[in-house]
């Protein structure tokens, strides 16, 4: 991993042809019914891909945490996917049930995004960053270790934002 931070794409190259076969197994495994296999190989890709950002934020130093932080990864890219493609049809639906035109289905995503801006406007940097990975599915613990701060900062910085946030619900 340490290789992979520095940006040694050789490295890159070997973990690729070392992990592909455990990851997509794993990704079998655990998402098999919901994924076809095309999509697996595309969560593998963005796995990879993430590990190559991410790489300079692993702070482990076995195999066995390199393997389950890749792993985390490729679980949390596959939600990913699931959410995109839920999102996507709960879209279409509502696109049909009101005989929109699909057209506009730009339109209707440009608004929602203007109103998430909006929404997420008043957060720090930092409450932004624990909101993105939260809403990706991540776990505290993840959300902790990526941005090297303690679990009980990430609780802290939830409330930070559901005070935020409360005048949007009110």
């Amino acid at each position: 991993m340490q290789e992979i931070a520095k940006g040694n794409e050789i490295a890159l190259e070997q973990l690729y042809a070392q992990s592909e076969t455990s990851v997509k197994d794993f990704l079998t495994a655990k998402f098999g019914a919901q994924l076809d296999f095309s999509q697996i190989d595309t969560v593998f890709v963005h796995t990879i891909l993430r590990v190559w950002q991410k790489g300079g934020s692993f702070n482990g130093v076995t195999d066995i945490k390199a393997r389950n932080w890749i792993f985390s990864i490729a679980r949390n890219r596959a939600f990913d996917l699931l959410r995109i493609e839920k999102l996507a049809k709960e879209v279409e639906t509502e696109l049909d049930d009101e005989r929109v035109p699909k057209g506009s289905l730009q339109n209707t995503i440009d608004e929602t995004s203007s109103d998430l801006a909006r929404l997420l406007r008043p957060l720090t940097k930092m409450e932004r960053g624990v909101a993105e990975r939260l809403a990706a599915g991540y776990k505290d613990v993840e959300v902790a270790n990526e941005l090297h701060i303690s679990r009980t900062r990430v609780h802290q910085i939830k409330e930070q934002i559901k005070n935020k946030l409360k005048g949007f619900i009110d």
